[in-house]
């Protein structure tokens, strides 16, 4: 059901009083919409449609991780998966892939049975095979460069993680692992942990100032399912979204959307894939779908969005970006030649996340993954381990 906030407590209302609601407490504001990990991309562009038509701002990268704008080569690399069955040496940076990607763990592994040999720069973790360990700190990346008399025969594949980029040198992070790409004739797979990233990065949902002060300027949030991060209490938070996570706590206005299961739509995989989700079952009680609460919201607000069905959205987006329309095709990305000059300052990488089984609303919803993660904390606090 639809909730509006009355007297400090969200209380129950129907579509009409909520829609009525936040396209009065958009206009003339100044507003900042988000994509939180689960969006499909249909959501995302339809938002940013209605963000621009209001000026406002919009943003995708919640976690502050660096991704560069516009440059494939910088927020997906040149690799395909499937380069893990011919080479000879994989380095992982800034990434623990058993928790944040085990399927792809699972063809590292495959590499490692058939001899690879596997390099790790990161926080130490248990990835279930055998790695040569280089350090947790950014500058274990620049003493793998190799000399220029050193031979580069070897059939290598970067593996760069969120952990790295978002340090508080991200940027230069991703330019010393492009360059290490670069002079070892290597792969590069950019490893995302947000299912909607990637699609959010191919439409431009993103913005050129730093998130934190875009968020401190805000008068209006608009929240599509970000539920990872903590909101000013100074503006006014719509929030889109399943599962009554955090996100939907801070919230003054929320609209009950379906989750990734209730409604069909496009993903963007980590190595730059367009995938279709179909829908399995349609969103309980009043919820709809992403898409056509946007478009409702833009009713109320007077805008047109240029499109009055899923299939006319998916036309003009796939118009405006070929990509996402390439379902199953990876596309060759133009590489971007790097620009690291050197760290500013020598930062420790750190896991994503700490908890495998808490690692969305919908697995915190869960009483299992709840059940799961206890019984893991246990066992950690018995060895003597924070997490």
């Amino acid at each position: 059901k639809p909730y509006i906030r009355k007297n400090g407590k969200l209380e129950e209302a129907d579509w009409d009083e909520t829609l009525r609601k936040a396209a009065s407490a958009i206009r003339g504001k100044r507003v900042l919409s988000l994509v939180g990990d689960l969006a499909p991309t249909e959501a995302a562009y339809a938002l940013k449609k209605l963000t621009k038509l209001v000026n406002g701002a919009h943003e995708c990268r919640v976690d502050g991780s660096y991704l560069p704008e516009g440059d494939r080569s910088g927020y997906v690399g040149n690799a395909r998966i499937s380069d893990l069955d011919e080479c000879s040496q994989v380095i992982l940076i800034g990434t623990n892939p058993r928790n944040e990607s085990p399927v792809l763990n699972a063809r590292i592994r495959k590499a490692w049975l058939r001899g690879a040999e596997i390099k790790f720069i990161g926080q130490k973790v248990d990835l279930t095979y055998d790695y040569k360990f280089l350090g947790d700190s950014a500058a274990s990346i620049e003493n793998l460069f190799p000399s220029k008399t050193q031979s580069n025969e070897t059939k290598t594949m970067i593996v760069l993680g969120q952990g790295a980029l978002m340090s508080s040198n991200g940027q230069e992070v991703l330019e010393a692992t492009k360059k290490l790409t670069e002079l070892l004739e290597a792969k590069l797979l950019v490893l995302h942990v947000a299912a909607s990233r990637v699609g959010a990065l191919e439409i431009g949902f993103t913005h050129s100032k730093e998130l934190r002060q875009s968020i401190e300027n805000a008068e209006v949030i608009f929240n599509l399912g970000v539920d990872e991060i903590d909101l000013p209490s100074n503006c006014f938070v719509i929030y889109q979204g399943s599962h009554g996570d955090k996100g939907a706590h801070r919230a003054d206005l929320i609209f009950p959307s379906a989750c990734y299961t209730e409604e069909s739509g496009i993903f963007v995989n980590t190595e730059g894939r367009s995938q279709m989700a179909f829908r399995a079952n349609f969103p309980p009680g009043l919820a709809k779908e992403n898409w056509a609460i946007i478009r409702a919201l833009g009713e109320r607000l007077g805008v047109d969005l240029a499109f009055n069905n899923l299939t006319e959205l998916r036309q003009k987006m796939i118009h405006e970006f070929p990509n996402v329309g390439k379902l199953g095709q990876v596309s060759k990305n133009k590489w971007k030649n790097s620009t690291f000059s050197g760290f500013s300052n020598n930062c420790s990488f750190k896991n994503y996340h700490s908890d495998f089984y808490k690692t969305n609303p919908i697995a915190r919803a869960s009483i299992t993954m709840n059940k799961l993660s206890k019984i893991v904390m246990d066992k950690n606090k018995a060895k003597g381990q924070d997490f």
